[in-house]
């Protein structure tokens, strides 16, 4: 059977291990802009509190600040390769669309 006649769907390779639809990484953006939004209240009140020389409060703040600027890094680290597995996945799906038909999708 010709290649060019095969299936395409029968052709496509599987995505990679990790690879996340839009809908997952919507959800992801999501809860890293919540937590966003979480460690900026956190921070606000800590300077508030370091602005009234409230020194036990301000501990108490830095003690919640902390750990939610440690986990926002960690999200972003994620999301980063999230879309560099998004993008090797796109480049082997034009690789195998070229080898199908012979000719880049984005060369139409």
């Amino acid at each position: 059977m010709d290649r060019a006649a095969a299936s395409p769907h029968q052709q496509v390779p599987p995505p990679p291990p990790g690879y996340k639809t839009m809908w997952g990484l919507g959800v992801i953006y999501a809860v890293w802009v919540a937590s966003m939004m979480w460690t900026g209240g956190c921070l606000a009140v800590f300077f508030e509190d370091l602005s009234a020389e409230n020194a036990d409060d301000a501990a108490m703040m830095m003690f919640f600040a902390g750990p939610s600027i440690v986990i926002n890094v960690l999200l972003l680290g994620w999301i980063i390769r999230i879309h560099r597995r998004r993008g090797v996945y796109r480049r082997i799906l034009d690789k195998s669309y070229q080898e199908l038909f012979g000719y880049h999708p984005g060369q139409v």
